[in-house]
């Protein structure tokens, strides 16, 4: 992916890809790359399985990266990467940065450990007992449809993603307001309905028309 292209990954494989020359599973320059949610496994190629370059920006979240060949994450050129609740082989040590300028943001959560899938090869969902099990984000929002923790991986989550976000109002005057607009992702084939909203103090609220409201795909 290059020129300023974005895109969400989330609730995907990419397995069993190979590749002479460059990166064996994804590669992205100047573009923006958020992985939720995923699973890549079994690629192999001459580059790292992942390669990004150019000022690329990358989110990891969730997501296994683990049993490739080569294992490694190669990154150069003012690029930033964010790791968090993810089963990254090599872990941070392992990641090849070939310049100062590459900004790594390695977060909560992360393991380097077999994830355990169920038949590698054909089979890339988690056996019982897998680290990665219950290993996802903790924030109830990214839990599994069951209700459990977040699984890592492509099977985990409830297919619903809201991209993290750092968010500073700066100082406002009594009586004043701002406002800031939040992406909800829905990437399941039914509708979603929020039913209600809370707040640990009373100065924020949603400017919605009214609870419930629907949110379609």
């Amino acid at each position: 992916m290059n020129a300023n292209g974005a895109v969400l990954l989330t609730n995907t494989q990419i397995v069993g890809n190979s590749s002479e020359g460059y990166s064996s599973a994804v590669g992205g320059y100047d573009c923006f790359i958020i992985f939720n949610n995923v699973t890549i496994s079994n690629n192999t190629g001459d580059s790292g399985v992942l390669e990004f370059g150019n000022g690329a920006k990358t989110v990891f979240m969730n997501t296994i990266v683990y049993g490739n060949t080569p294992s490694t994450i190669y990154s150069n050129g003012q690029d930033n990467h964010t790791f968090s609740y993810s089963n990254i082989e090599g872990g941070q040590a392992g990641l090849i940065l070939t310049s100062n300028d590459i900004t790594v943001n390695w977060l909560d959560g992360n393991l380097d450990t077999n994830p355990l899938f169920s038949n590698p090869g054909t089979d890339w969902s988690l056996q019982s007992g897998s680290p990665a099990i219950d290993a996802g984000n903790p924030n109830a929002f990214y839990n599994d449809s069951d209700g459990s923790q977040n699984d890592m991986g492509y099977t985990g989550g409830s297919g619903i993603y809201i991209p993290s976000a750092d968010v500073n109002f700066g100082n406002i005057g009594v009586g004043s307001y701002r406002d800031k607009n939040f992406i909800i992702y829905n990437t399941k084939s039914d509708d979603i309905t929020i039913d209600s909203f809370s707040s640990s103090d009373n100065q924020f609220n949603v400017n919605v028309a009214g609870f419930p409201f629907q949110y379609r795909d």
